[in-house]
């Protein structure tokens, strides 16, 4: 399947033939002819290129597309947009057909540029590999989340009423008994501090909620819930 852009639609209609011919024979199954840049680049607007590239690669890793290039000779070479086209091709992680060069890949492009240190510079090269890996990882979040919203599912926890009866009983659990807090609460208003009404209780022989030991912050927490 080949997807094409409308506005670019007519501007690629003669080489649509010879575009397929080159899926079948590198085994593309599906791939998206979007352009990735607009000659903004050539006035500056980075802004508005990095936001189209942002958005044409997204679609690229939601419709499972390889992303076909007219001509990638002649972007690598341009001395304007030439290293952040590739330093965006790269940090992509997409696969790629480039029709000038159909042997192109994206391991041998990286190797080229370490052979070369061009367009890129060892340490931009570095940098465009790492963050390759970290958009394949995130694209693949976000379309697993995608496919959740159109099957309808509800994310996060599905027994949260249930999650919320548990914790609302854990809770009261772990508070002593109303007789134990009302000796508790006597025993402040008589002035006693918290270590002390934790020392009577000890003597008492009662123990926390938990079963342990009192103390003066125990005390003080029950008292201030």
């Amino acid at each position: 399947m080949l997807l094409i852009a409308p506005e670019y639609f007519r501007e690629y209609m003669p080489q649509i033939d010879r575009v397929r011919r080159l899926m079948e024979g590198k085994g593309v199954l599906r791939g998206a002819l979007l352009d990735l840049f607009m000659e903004s680049e050539a006035a500056n607007d980075m802004d508005y290129a990095d936001w189209r590239y942002y958005r044409n690669v997204t679609a690229c890793y939601a419709m499972g597309c390889v992303l076909l290039i007219p001509s990638v000779s002649s972007r690598l070479e341009n001395k304007i947009s030439g290293r952040l086209f590739t330093t965006m091709l790269i940090g992509s992680g997409l696969q790629f057909l480039a029709f000038d060069r159909p042997e192109l890949t994206r391991r041998s492009l990286i190797a080229e540029i370490r052979g070369s240190g061009k367009p890129l510079a060892a340490d931009e090269l570095a940098v465009a590999v790492e963050q390759g890996k970290k958009w394949a990882t995130s694209s693949k979040i976000r379309i697993s989340l995608w496919a959740a919203a159109d099957r309808a599912v509800k994310l996060g926890n599905p027994r949260l009423a249930e999650a919320r009866a548990k914790a609302v009983a854990a809770h009261q659990a772990a508070r002593p008994s109303p007789e134990v807090l009302n000796l508790m609460t006597t025993w402040r208003q008589k002035g006693k501090t918290f270590r002390q009404i934790a020392l009577a209780l000890n003597d008492r022989g009662i123990k926390t909620p938990r079963g342990r030991q009192w103390c003066a912050s125990t005390v003080r927490n029950q008292l201030l819930k």
